[in-house]
This record gives C-alpha cells, sequence and structure tokens, in this order.
C-alpha cells in the first residue's frame, strides 16, 4: 500500500486489495466513538460485483452497517437521489462520528457527498472510487454537483472527504464504454500541461505511479490556475443538457467538447487518438444552432456581462473574460468544429 500526493488536507492510500481490508482498519484508526455505524452507498452494477466481498471486512469485525442503492446515472443524480438516501440512513439512526462509504463511480461520489454536506450532523466521509474518471477526477474535486431539470450540474456545494482509497482490482470490470468515459479528465490535463499522458493513459501498468503523475499535473495546474480545469465544461454541460443524458457518456461528450476547443493542428492529433482508444470524433443527432441556444440560454442564466472561458493564446492556455457576445461567437466556432452536419458540408 502506498500513500497517494494528491495536494488536499485528507488522506488517500492506493494499492491492489486494499478497498476490502483497510477500509475497516482506516475507520477504527479514526473513529470518535466506540460505536461506529457505517453506510456503504453504492449503485447496482458496482455493488453487484463488489459489496459482498466490501462488506465482509466490517462483518468479520461485527461493525454494524447498512447498504443503500443510488442511482448514479447523469438522469438520476439529482436532490431525489440524495433525499432517498438520507430517509434510508435515517432509519438506520446515523448521526455525528459515523461514516458514509461512497463506494463507486463519479456519479455516486457526487451524490453522496452531496448528502454528507448537507445533513444536520457531522458525517465522515471515505471516498471509494471504482473507475478511472472517479479516481483521476471526481474523488479530487472539491464541490459536489447535482443536476436539476435536466441541466448538468444546476446545483453545487463544497465537499471534502476524510480518506481516499484507490484500488486497482475494481478497473477490471469497468465496462468498455463506461472505461473510456474516464480518459476525458485525463486527457484534459493533458492537453492543459503535458501531453504524456496520452502515451501512460494507453498502457496505466502501474496506476498508482500514473495517478501521481495525473495528480502531480492537476497540482500545477491548479497553481496557475484552477478554472483552467474546467475547460470544456461549459460546452459539455449544454451538449448533455440538449441530450438529456442519453446517446453519450459524460466522458464522452468531455472529450467531444476539449476536441472543439482546441487549434486545428492538435484535433486533428486528437481525432487520431480518439479513435485509437475508442472515444467519438463527431457529435451526432443535432447541429450546431441547437447547442448553441442552450449555451445562451446558459450565459443568460449566469447573468453577468462577462464569462469566463479557457483559451489558447500564442501557444498558451489561459483564461479569458470576455463579454457574452465574444463568449457566444466563440462557442459557436467549437461547436462547428465538433458537429457531424456541419462536418459533412
Amino acid at each position: 500500500m502506498d500513500k497517494l500526493q494528491i495536494n488536499r488536507d485528507y488522506d488517500a492510500f492506493c494499492g491492489t486489495g486494499i478497498a476490502f481490508e483497510y477500509a475497516v482498519k482506516y475507520i477504527l484508526e479514526h473513529k470518535d466513538k466506540e460505536q461506529v455505524k457505517i453506510a456503504v452507498i453504492s449503485d447496482r452494477e458496482v455493488s453487484g460485483y463488489y459489496y459482498n466481498r466490501f462488506n465482509r471486512q466490517f462483518l468479520d469485525l461485527g461493525i454494524e452497517t447498512i447498504f443503500v442503492s443510488v442511482d448514479s446515472t447523469d438522469k438520476d443524480k439529482n436532490l431525489l437521489s440524495v433525499d432517498r438516501m438520507i430517509k434510508h440512513l435515517n432509519d438506520f439512526g446515523l448521526g455525528t462520528g459515523d461514516w458514509f462509504v461512497a463506494l463507486g463511480g463519479g456519479g455516486v461520489i457526487d451524490v453522496v457527498s452531496f448528502a454528507a454536506a448537507i445533513i444536520n450532523c457531522n458525517i465522515k466521509l471515505m471516498y471509494v472510487p471504482t473507475t478511472l474518471n472517479a479516481m483521476g477526477d471526481a474523488a479530487l474535486s472539491e464541490t459536489g454537483y447535482l443536476n436539476s431539470v435536466g441541466n448538468k450540474n444546476q446545483l453545487s456545494i463544497k465537499v471534502k472527504p476524510d480518506v481516499l482509497i484507490v484500488d486497482p482490482v475494481f478497473l477490471d470490470t469497468v465496462p468498455k464504454k463506461i472505461r473510456s468515459n474516464g480518459y476525458a479528465s485525463i486527457i484534459r490535463i493533458a492537453v492543459l500541461y503535458d501531453y504524456s499522458l496520452l502515451i501512460d493513459l494507453k498502457k496505466t501498468n502501474n496506476l498508482r505511479e500514473f495517478l501521481d503523475k495525473c495528480y502531480n499535473i492537476r497540482t500545477k495546474i491548479e497553481k496557475i490556475n484552477p478554472l483552467l480545469l474546467t475547460m470544456g465544461n461549459e460546452l459539455a454541460e449544454a451538449i448533455e443538457s440538449y441530450f438529456r443524458f442519453l446517446n453519450y457518456t459524460e466522458g464522452e461528450i468531455l472529450a467531444l467538447s476539449i476536441l472543439a476547443t482546441v487549434d486545428k493542428e492538435r484535433r486533428e492529433a486528437l481525432k487520431a487518438y480518439y479513435k485509437e482508444i475508442g472515444l467519438p470524433v463527431v457529435l451526432e443527432g443535432t447541429d450546431s444552432k441547437l447547442i448553441l441556444k442552450l449555451v445562451r440560454e446558459r450565459f443568460d442564466k449566469l447573468n453577468c456581462d462577462y464569462i469566463n472561458v479557457v483559451d489558447l493564446e500564442d501557444g498558451k492556455w489561459t483564461v479569458r473574460r470576455i463579454n457574452r457576445t465574444e463568449a457566444v461567437e466563440l462557442f459557436e466556432k467549437r461547436i462547428r468544429n465538433i458537429c457531424a452536419k456541419e462536418e459533412k458540408e
């Protein structure tokens, strides 16, 4: 087992099999009261593979646990899921000093962390991410996001776990489509700072070394400007809202949005790379005008005259503050870079 360097004020550990033996040890070493209760929250697919094995470590020590299943797809990542989860936990009698364990991908982490942040007691929080996207991005986010009325990330709250446990075992059962879903957040930091990550992403022989490199690069980007890590988000959120979280995975849409943002030379190179690792290179099923309409609506909801956008200037990525008219023109160009209809014309 190794300690990961994540530039956060909570512990992070990585090792094969540690999720099934070290999670209980960590909780017992850091409990605030004699009798601690633990809620393991996961989705149906992950729990079907791993819950019994994961929960065995608690049962063997006679620790009381409850399992709560949440719907963590983008269309279900909302306040209703949080409310249902909290109702189950109230029946279990969780209180200050007890633990939430988020066992799953980024959607599970968002729902669980949001619940932990708003519940009226001091709950401790453990992340056990099961996808590459959750390991490399969601588990390090300092904000929990929920969707609302078909709109992506409309609700947000500051979150902070107590510990992160990364276990490579989980990646063995991630479906191919979901596995590629996790590539986008890695591709973003590679494009922003270090393209060698794209080579590492295809092999990832040593997950600890790979994640350490990702976290190190992410820290360097945050020191330059944390807003750089929003590259692609504005367009991705509009596209996901249009498709109502169907047709494409979250990672596929972010990857397309990154593709739309880079210049032509980088775009051609990324297209070849996307095809190699199984990501789409064009957006099917819509045209630029429909997506641009949603971009305008999102800007209107911000109710401000200037928008922060991540853009390439003189070969360097920077955050520009531009007026709404300029922002709409910029995003119109970006949308046309990936829409299939425009590609054919």
